[in-house]
């Protein structure tokens, strides 16, 4: 079994109560993404142990299991997951680690067109998958982290059901560092870190990104670069279909 004895000394990169190492997995190269333990918190990172324990922990839960519902339904380029463990010292997700290039990287507005018109339809196949409630997998929504006033620590929240045409599901950050492409075809080979994935209302859907990187699409295929309206709105919103809280 997989534990963290065995993990290679030498990480990738570190960031948000995670830690990121480079492993071979059955000759497959293979990013395995794992909660800090706790001993291994800095002194200014202390603040964020219950959070990295709780919504990290179920954001990888959630990763997993909407990345084994895209590959299933949608024609989504989505990273193999190559071995999943949930222990009771943390949750270890190893995906597979795709060749190219990030969006982000690419300098030419231009090259990207190719890859961005391919993210439009790929994001509208998403939207085709709906679910009447707002929900992630199986069930507590894991918003985009602008979602601050209304995301759930627990499954104390409740919105309104949508019986009619249903909430569609949504990568929740999709944002140019998230896609790597081929730098020869400019098309996309994969879209990364699917934990914020769920079914949420059209204005929570996160063709966006944290301040400072540029959104790669909107839903209607326009790109947006005002954050803090985005922010207001996907809000605002769910605030109109809370029907249940229990502070």
């Amino acid at each position: 079994m997989l534990t963290r004895n065995f993990l290679p000394t030498t990480s990738s990169r570190r960031t948000d109560g995670k830690i990121f190492h480079d492993i071979t997995v059955a000759g497959k190269a293979c990013v395995l993404k794992r909660i800090l333990a706790r001993e291994e918190f800095q002194v200014d990172e202390l603040i964020h142990r219950v959070f990295a324990h709780t919504d990290l922990a179920n954001r990888m839960r959630n990763e997993k299991a909407d990345i084994d519902f895209v590959r299933r339904n949608t024609t989504f380029p989505v990273p193999e997951v190559l071995f999943y463990l949930d222990e009771s010292d943390g949750v270890y997700l190893g995906s597979e680690r795709v060749q190219g290039i990030r969006m982000d990287k690419i300098e030419d507005e231009q090259a990207k067109a190719t890859a961005i018109e391919q993210l439009n339809s790929f994001t509208r196949e998403l939207a085709k998958l709906r679910s009447p409630t707002i929900r992630g997998f199986p069930r507590v929504p894991c918003f985009p982290l602008a979602i601050k006033k209304n995301r759930p620590r627990t499954v104390t929240q409740q919105w309104a059901r949508n019986d009619q045409e249903g909430y569609p599901l949504c990568h929740g950050d999709l944002h140019e560092g998230n896609v790597i492409v081929d730098p020869d075809t400019m098309r996309a080979k994969a879209v990364l870190n699917w934990d914020h994935c769920g079914f949420y209302p059209a204005e929570v859907d996160a063709p966006r990104c944290q301040k400072g990187r540029r959104w790669v699409v909107q839903p209607d295929g326009t790109c947006n670069d005002h954050y803090e309206e985005y922010e207001r709105a996907a809000n605002q919103k769910l605030a109109d279909l809370l029907i249940f809280n229990v502070e």
